[in-house]
């Protein structure tokens, strides 16, 4: 791709397309927002990076803490992967537990302890439909590091709710997406968690 505008971008042969990725995220505004584009004009008159805490971070985090009470600490990331790799430490350091529960298809960043069974896979590779084997989603995560995982499929109250009871004692926290990377806006279904273990 070549440059984007709103919703669309174009390739570097002039041909254009609706972005229904909008950078996975992020672009929820569209490309070159002008109020956006203006803004972050303005900071770079005042400085790119400062590897600080700065008066903007700390507005945001109110703004955060406002909008969720329950956030009483925030945490700003550089990318997606560094926020569920500080989410993931931070759960295994307050609950002394090592697993993690993940659901099929869902992507949290390319860190190791996320990345498996974020894509399709051979059909020998799936196991069963309730304890799925954990796949890893490229070369060089090490086996060790697979067995803090524990892979689910999405949308499965049921089972959901089984596992949740069976790793009880195991597990340091359960991380999902609102809106799959993958596959689009299949609407998750509603859930209510009680309190399971200790």
């Amino acid at each position: 791709m070549a440059r984007g505008k709103g919703s669309r971008i174009w390739d570097v042969d002039g041909n254009s397309y609706v972005d229904y990725k909008l950078a996975l995220g992020p672009l929820i505004l569209g490309h070159c927002p002008p109020r956006v584009v203006e803004a972050v004009s303005d900071q770079l008159r005042e400085g790119s990076m400062f590897g600080t805490l700065t008066e903007s971070e700390v507005e945001v985090a109110e703004k955060i803490h406002r909008a969720v009470p329950s956030a009483e600490m925030v945490k700003f990331a550089t990318t997606g992967t560094e926020a569920t790799q500080f989410a993931i430490r931070l759960s295994r350091a307050f609950t002394g537990r090592t697993k993690i529960l993940k659901f099929e298809g869902h992507y949290h960043g390319s860190h190791d302890y996320v990345l498996a069974n974020t894509a399709s896979a051979p059909v020998a590779a799936l196991g069963s439909r309730t304890r799925p084997y954990v796949v890893p989603g490229s070369w060089g995560i090490p086996r060790e590091t697979l067995l803090t995982v524990v892979s689910i499929p999405w949308n499965d109250a049921d089972i959901l709710e089984r596992t949740i009871e069976d790793y009880s004692n195991e597990l340091a926290a359960v991380i999902t997406e609102p809106v799959m990377m993958n596959v689009g806006t299949v609407p998750r279904k509603m859930v209510t968690f009680r309190r399971l273990g200790n």
